[in-house]
């Protein structure tokens, strides 16, 4: 099969398993009554119930800055992020295989993870940045460019992005060496952040905030830790295979598992914030696979168990999510 053919065949299966992923889910545009506001003055206020948007306050400069205020407008910025980092993912996968179309197997890994889920599902929200970053911070050499991608994951939301830069660490040892470019980036990034608090007109309730003022029963956080494992389904699979090839490596992938699941079950976007935070580690086992050090003996098997994974979202869920758009679309107009 030559190179041609063979793009071509991965470039119909792409489009087909977006079009089959976008059929089942459909996209949600969220926080729709405070994102325009926010937008059209990132440095007025919120109300109390949307203030955490401020601590992610680089989407809605970027859009103040450009001038969007209407809806379509400013949903389609957010658009063109998702974009961006479906194709940035995409692109990183398959540029580690030097885009050897015969092992295309590999885009199964970031299909186990719920990570297109999270991009279509929760537009409004920063998960593209944070992607498009942490993908530019491992895949550059520059200085500047790690430093930068570094600073938007601060801006874009400052808890996942120190949780992330950490978490990178703890899985690519080697990398510890060059501490200094992402504290560099780390520390103008906070201080770009506290300038922005600081030139709002009051003081407003983060994200920590708002969860500290929380109560948390023991209920609540066994069912949110069960949840959140449940939510990622296939992807213990492939966590699975990693650990058995690679068993030194063991003791790294379960510390990183466990901080990102106690740190998903205290917060309310389990889903979310677990997918971002695996970001490391699906890097890591997508380098392992690329590397051969582990593979999929029978792709068709782990693209079964995915589909039976769906299976459990049920149609009302399917419905429900459709529902959703279509009174979100009604609101763009």
């Amino acid at each position: 099969m030559d190179r041609v053919t063979s793009v071509t065949r991965l470039s119909v299966a792409l489009v087909l398993y977006l079009c089959i992923f976008f059929s089942l889910y459909g996209v949600r545009l969220v926080d729709q009554s405070v994102q325009i506001p926010l937008m059209q003055n990132p440095f007025t206020p919120l109300p109390p119930e949307g203030q955490f948007l401020h601590d992610s306050p680089l989407i809605p400069v970027i859009g103040y800055i450009l001038g969007l205020e209407g809806k379509w407008e400013v949903y389609g910025l957010y658009g063109v992020f998702t974009l961006l980092a479906i194709v940035a993912v995409i692109v990183y996968v398959l540029n580690l295989t030097a885009w050897d179309l015969t092992r295309s197997s590999i885009l199964l890994i970031p299909a186990s993870l719920p990570l297109l889920h999270v991009l279509l599902f929760w537009v409004g929200k920063p998960d593209p940045v944070i992607v498009l970053c942490y993908l530019g911070f491992i895949s550059s050499q520059s200085r500047i460019v790690r430093v930068s991608a570094v600073m938007g994951m601060m801006l874009a939301h400052l808890q996942i992005g120190l949780l992330l830069i950490a978490l990178h660490h703890v899985i690519f040892t080697e990398e510890r060496t060059r501490l200094g470019t992402p504290v560099l980036g780390a520390l103008i990034g906070g201080g770009l952040y506290w300038m922005y608090q600081s030139s709002l007109v009051m003081p407003v309730q983060g994200r920590v905030g708002f969860l500290v003022n929380q109560t948390f029963s023991l209920s609540v956080l066994v069912s949110g830790l069960i949840g959140t494992a449940l939510s990622l389904g296939l992807w213990w699979y492939v966590v699975w295979l990693v650990v058995r090839a690679k068993p030194g490596e063991m003791l790294r992938v379960v510390f990183v598992c466990g901080v990102v699941l106690i740190v998903a079950t205290l917060v309310l976007d389990h889903t979310r914030v677990a997918t971002l935070l695996f970001l490391p580690l699906l890097v890591y086992i997508v380098k392992a696979y690329a590397m051969r050090v582990i593979d999929f003996a029978y792709p068709h098997i782990l693209i079964s168990l995915g589909l039976v994974r769906w299976q459990f979202v049920g149609h009302a869920v399917v419905v429900s999510n459709w529902s959703a758009l279509l009174r979100s679309l009604q609101g763009l107009w």
